[in-house]
């Protein structure tokens, strides 16, 4: 028995772990059915706020939510996040989840039907990291 370290996020043997366990869940859960949900506002062919995001498991997953500075407080997240739920209701999801920090404006999640889940201190070191879902 030998154990390796492989600091590469794409390596043949992350990608072999990864298959693995899709196979073992899938035997639990059947498909995945993922499918990507970005939503992008830009104006004159600039992008000044986006989301990334995934359905599966009838749940929107939001990676990424981001308004560029100099257009936040104008209802821009807000848009966004109202196209986002839309689709992910026409996909069938009964929810959206999300990790976040509290220095990323959770209170707009809250303000936006979403709950607080979990929380981890110090992550990083001196803030927090938290767990949000909102069900449709």
């Amino acid at each position: 028995m030998r154990i390796e370290l492989d600091t590469h996020l794409k390596s043949r043997k992350v990608i072999f772990v990864k298959k693995k366990l899709d196979e073992y869940n899938l035997e639990y859960v059947g498909g995945y059915n993922v499918r990507a949900l970005n939503v992008f506002i830009n104006e004159k062919g600039i992008i000044i706020g986006g989301l990334i995001g995934l359905t599966y498991w009838n749940w929107l997953y939001i990676d990424s939510l981001w308004v560029d500075i100099k257009h936040r407080g104008k209802g821009i997240g807000t848009k966004i996040l109202e196209t986002a739920e839309q689709e992910a209701r026409l996909r069938g999801c009964i929810g959206i989840h999300l990790d976040t920090h509290y220095f990323q404006n959770v209170a707009f999640y809250e303000r936006k039907g979403f709950k607080i889940q979990g929380e981890i201190k110090d992550l990083p070191k001196g803030h927090y990291r938290y767990l949000l879902t909102k069900i449709l």
